[in-house]
């Protein structure tokens, strides 16, 4: 399991148990979270006028890039960033999450490779 640590921008996993058999994850709790791909669908994006809208997709993109730039300054590749691993929250908030594909990269002239 990587180990990233808290950012605001990614739903951190804090710790896992095995209770009577099932598996348990405990993870950042995101008030009334959608996937983004849900709010796509939904178009509840997209809703308001031009300038809402585009204040809304800014700041999805906004925090997406920067939960990546944070995994990528621990060396981490996400290797699965879509819209179904990123969830908004109520306050408009976005955050990445699904780490299960993620790995350790490798630097090369200052830039990770896989």
């Amino acid at each position: 399991m990587l180990l990233l640590g808290a950012h605001p921008t990614i739903v951190s996993c804090n710790y896992c148990v095995v209770s009577e058999g099932e598996f348990l994850m405990f993870l950042t709790m995101v008030d009334h979270a959608v996937s983004l791909d849900e709010a796509v669908v939904s178009r509840h994006l997209y809703a308001g006028d031009v300038n809402a809208a585009r204040r809304r997709v800014e700041r999805v993109l906004f925090d997406v890039a920067a939960a990546l730039a944070f995994c990528h300054a621990q060396g981490v590749l996400h290797q699965d960033v879509k819209q179904d691993n990123v969830l908004l929250g109520a306050d408009g908030s976005a955050k990445l999450m699904d780490f299960g594909l993620a790995s350790l990269g490798e630097g090369v002239d200052g830039a990770l490779r896989a």
